[in-house]
């Protein structure tokens, strides 16, 4: 009975030791290399206006149909984009029309990663500076306060980027 005590035990602790070791993880990821020129599709999440966003603000994306290296997926669909405000002008006076730029600079990888990308939108506002002009010249000075519209980047404007620089990614294999 001893030894059968002692068998059993031994088969226990061997057990428990082997299982010690088995990662529910796998053991390899595997590397890929994201070529420079690989396209990717960004949405804006939200509307971006002129008149609420200054130069070097941050812009939140969304990739809209990720990067497939093969049949391996770098970076999934829905994955966070960051964007930049490089050029803001607000609306102004004599009709003047505002106008953004947005540039796209990175996206984040299933591992984590930020690739860098560049892609970048611009868009300017209606211009009112003919009405203010005619207006003011011929009924009231006044109506040279007249603004134009803000540029407005709608939620769900899609822009193109393309990869930068070679970067590496571990997916899963």
């Amino acid at each position: 009975m001893l030894n059968l005590r002692k068998a059993m035990s031994a088969i226990m602790c061997f057990v428990i030791m082997s299982t010690m070791f088995i990662s529910k993880s796998p053991l390899h990821a595997e590397t890929i290399s994201v070529t420079p020129g690989s396209s990717v599709t960004l949405q804006f999440r939200n509307t971006v206006s002129s008149k609420a966003v200054r130069v070097g603000s941050q812009i939140t994306l969304s990739v809209l149909d990720g990067i497939y290296i093969g049949d391996k997926m770098v970076v999934a669909p829905g994955a966070e984009a960051i964007g930049t405000v490089r050029y803001s002008k607000p609306n102004g006076i004599i009709g003047s029309a505002g106008s953004i730029t947005i540039e796209a600079v990175s996206v984040r990888a299933v591992d984590g990663t930020q690739i860098p990308v560049y892609g970048s939108v611009s868009i300017q506002g209606k211009s009112n500076a003919a009405l203010a002009i005619i207006v003011g010249l011929l009924l009231c000075p006044l109506a040279c306060f007249i603004h134009g519209e803000d540029a407005k980047l709608l939620s769900g404007t899609t822009i193109t980027a393309r990869v930068t620089g070679m970067q590496r990614v571990n997916v899963q294999p």
